[in-house]
């Protein structure tokens, strides 16, 4: 009798033991996978911002060119059309940027953009991680102001034209409209570039 008692004194021994290192097992799977899923959100953000940025940068350089394409007449109508120093959405210069316009259709490539680069041809569109294309022009001075120039005039007219995107960051709801400059929780891009006229 006495060795059928040890015999299950040491059973439930080993069973307890057993439960223990389930237990510690179960711990230590909980904190790898918390780390696990840490992790992946940290990604999720990076490569969040990547994408964002490189869809911002190519919506920078796509407005960069059609604004360097533009001959003199177009630009002059440009730039006076367009208030100095005032943040301008790219839907109020489509008139004067042929290139925004699709093969000079009444439809013009303007924002807001999809997270692909997509224009929805409708400033007030509403939709996730909008892109939001702005420009401001302005002069270098009273020496570089073109206002009222002439096409035969000899010497060049600098212009410092800023291009500004803006979309929702990652910690803002995707919702956030970014059209206007000062709202927060939206990142940025300021591309800037001169234009000179002769």
């Amino acid at each position: 009798m006495g060795g059928i008692m040890k015999q299950r004194i040491l059973q439930a021994k080993s069973t307890a033991f057993t439960m223990l290192e389930i237990m510690t097992a179960l711990v230590i799977f909980s904190g790898s996978m918390m780390a696990y899923l840490g992790y992946q959100s940290s990604v999720a953000r990076v490569l969040y911002d990547a994408q964002s940025s490189s869809t911002a940068g190519t919506l920078a350089e796509d407005l960069v060119e059609s604004i360097n394409a533009m001959d003199i007449v177009e630009f002059n109508n440009l730039i006076l059309s367009t208030p100095m120093d005032l943040i301008q959405s790219d839907n109020d210069i489509a008139l004067y940027v042929r290139n925004l316009r699709d093969g000079g259709d009444a439809v013009a490539f303007t924002g807001p953009f999809t997270s692909e680069g997509k224009p929805l041809h409708d400033a007030g569109a509403t939709g996730n991680g909008l892109f939001y294309r702005s420009i401001r022009i302005n002069t270098y001075g009273a020496e570089t102001n073109n206002s009222g120039f002439t096409i035969d005039q000899l010497y060049f007219y600098f212009y410092h034209i800023e291009i500004i995107i803006s979309w929702p960051n990652v910690a803002a709801p995707l919702t956030l409209n970014c059209s206007n400059i000062a709202t927060v929780g939206c990142d940025r891009i300021h591309v800037h570039f001169m234009k000179g006229i002769k």
